[in-house]
């Protein structure tokens, strides 16, 4: 499964991925991002007070405590993998979320590398294929404005924040125990909570960013969300699991769309650059890396 793939599923659960719908350690302070490194600060949790202690078993506190520690921090290395059909997929990168928001993520498939970079309202995809697949042996191409919305809204998905954020108001989140993750004990949350509360919930989505992602709902109606939490409030992993209106809540099985998030090294200096324009080909040239269809 391609990024290309992974996009729909995730972007249907209003949480996180790493992809394009068929469009085809610990927290450091805030700093600027226009110089390279992280930047935080314009993400939901961000404007609240000091977080809660920890403790007390309270779902919506932890979880509103954990969104403020992210915001804080303001980037980290993700690894995004998915299930479809028995299929896996994984990407990894860097994000930088908050007030400048940058997202470098690259997939490899069949020995090829599948490139996402979103660096503000510009979207560029790349491979590192030898002999490269594009006119000129170019290796990316910048998608026009107009089919670049799911991407754009990737950043935003895939903020943890702005995930907590809106789980966490939701009501619906519940502590289900410890467990080990990447070594260390971590607090489990879970919930089923509806589509439309989470995409609600996500602040940082343009009107068109919005559509894109709710065009790929296809009758998935609620999502189940979990969170694991480390001793610092750190959101170390995620997982979202579309759910159909039939579907029990309880379902632990991986279906299509099932996404797993990771995020480690917080508060990484994350530089996303535009690549030389005399390595892009024509935008028209997308169809080559993404197969037959754009939009």
């Amino acid at each position: 499964m391609r990024i290309t793939r992974t996009v729909a599923a995730t972007a249907l659960t209003g949480l996180l991925t790493v992809a394009v719908a068929a469009c085809g350690s610990s927290a450091k302070s805030p700093s600027d991002n226009s110089a390279g490194k992280p930047a935080g600060g314009s993400s939901p949790a961000a404007a609240g007070t000091p977080a809660p202690a920890a403790g007390g078993g309270d779902a919506k506190a932890e979880l509103l405590a954990a969104a403020i520690v992210m915001a804080k921090a303001g980037s980290a290395k993700v690894t995004v993998s998915g299930a479809d059909s028995g299929t896996g997929s994984s990407a990894s990168g860097e994000l930088a979320w908050g007030s400048s928001t940058k997202l470098d993520v690259t997939e490899q498939q069949s020995g090829q590398d599948l490139r996402v970079r979103v660096l503000g309202d510009a979207v560029y995809l790349g491979t590192t294929a030898q002999p490269s697949p594009l006119p000129g042996g170019k290796h990316w191409v910048q998608l026009p404005s107009g089919t670049s919305s799911a991407f754009q809204s990737l950043p935003v998905m895939l903020d943890p924040a702005a995930q907590l954020t809106a789980a966490a108001q939701s009501g619906k989140m519940t502590k289900a125990g410890s467990e080990q993750v990447a070594g260390a004990s971590a607090d489990h949350y879970t919930g089923t909570v509806p589509v439309n509360d989470l995409l609600a919930g996500l602040q940082g989505l343009s009107p068109a960013q919005r559509a894109a992602v709710q065009s790929q709902l296809n009758g998935n109606t609620s999502v189940k969300v979990e969170f694991w939490l480390n001793a610092k409030h750190e959101l170390v992993q995620q997982r979202e699991q579309p759910l159909t209106a039939a579907a029990s809540p309880s379902a632990g099985a991986a279906t299509s769309g099932t996404v797993t998030t990771g995020y480690s090294d917080l508060g990484v200096q994350v530089t996303v650059s535009a690549p030389p324009a005399s390595d892009q080909a024509d935008p028209s040239a997308a169809l080559q890396l993404l197969g037959p269809k754009l939009g």
